[in-house]
């Protein structure tokens, strides 16, 4: 009368097939040794207290910034003494739609003048640009992943 009478069938198959992908992950997981599944154990974890992973195709990074600027606007001052004279990584975070801009630099602070400079970004056709000046930077918070060394940066981003 309501369709169940094909449920337990259903409940059974559907059982077995999750059974059976198990199978296959821990195959996988097993394969690649235990190391493996004490770090995915432990990502997952923390994945419960942070929200601050991102997925890149098969990999998965914790990301804990080095430095966090909640309003890159009220902040500027402290922006760009604090990032005198030193490379790493950053990334721009748009408080409105949650979209993020990475990028790196051997001299934080001197690109980060350039970031406030509202000329040179009316000039440039980057996306963080016109995010910035579309937004305001009230909108954006400003997160130093990591500082580095010149030579790695690419590597870093």
């Amino acid at each position: 009368m309501h369709g169940f009478s094909n449920a337990g069938y259903f409940l059974t198959l559907g059982f077995l097939s999750l059974i059976g992908s198990m199978a296959f992950w821990f195959r996988d997981v097993i394969s690649e040794g235990i190391v493996f599944c004490f770090t995915l154990v432990v990502m997952t974890v923390a994945c419960l207290f942070t929200n601050q992973f991102e997925n890149i195709g098969d990999n998965i990074y914790l990301l804990i910034p080095a430095v966090t600027y909640k309003n890159a606007d009220v902040q500027k001052a402290q922006i760009l003494l604090e990032n005198k004279n030193k490379s790493g990584v950053y990334i721009w975070v748009n408080l409105i739609n949650g979209k993020k801009y990475v990028g790196s630099s051997k001299d934080i602070r001197a690109r980060l003048y350039q970031y406030y400079n509202v000329n040179y970004l009316v000039n440039y056709n980057m996306y963080i640009d016109k995010a910035l000046l579309k937004y305001g930077y009230s909108n954006f918070s400003l997160d130093i992943l990591e500082y580095c060394d010149e030579s790695v940066l690419r590597d870093r981003e």
